[in-house]
C-alpha cells in the first residue's frame, strides 16, 4: 500500500527566539524586542568606532605635540637673544607660562603662515 502525499507543506521549525504559539501581539512584541536589541548593538559599535577614532585623534595630536617640544628646545638653544628675533622672542614669551610654550606656538604659526 502506497501513503499518497500530504496535501499540506511540512511546517517550517519554529525560531527559538520567537514564542511557538501566540498572538499576533507576542509575534509582533518578539519582532520589535529584536529590533530594538539589533539598534542597540548597531548604536554600541558605531559608539565604539568613534571613541577608537577620538584615541587615534589624541595620540595623533600628543605625538605632534611632541615633536613640536623637541623642535622648540632647539630653537630655544639656538636662538640668540641678543638678535632682532631674540628681542622680539623675549617681549613675545611674557604671555606665556613658559618659552617652550612661547615657541611651540611660535614655530606652529611660522609653520601654518608657510602653509
Amino acid at each position: 500500500m502506497k501513503v499518497a502525499p500530504s496535501p499540506c507543506p511540512p511546517r517550517p521549525l519554529p525560531d527559538p527566539k520567537l514564542p511557538e504559539t501566540g498572538s499576533v501581539f507576542e509575534l509582533t512584541q518578539a519582532l520589535r524586542q529584536e529590533q530594538e536589541e539589533q539598534q542597540r548593538a548597531e548604536v554600541a559599535r558605531q559608539q565604539q568606532h568613534l571613541q577608537e577614532q577620538q584615541r587615534q585623534e589624541t595620540r595623533q595630536q600628543q605625538q605632534r605635540r611632541a615633536s613640536l617640544s623637541r623642535q622648540a628646545q632647539a630653537w630655544l638653544q639656538g636662538l640668540d637673544p641678543h638678535s632682532e628675533e631674540g628681542l622680539w622672542f623675549e617681549e613675545f614669551s611674557y604671555a606665556y607660562e613658559s618659552k617652550l610654550e612661547a615657541a611651540i606656538d611660535y614655530l606652529e604659526a611660522l609653520r601654518e603662515a608657510r602653509a
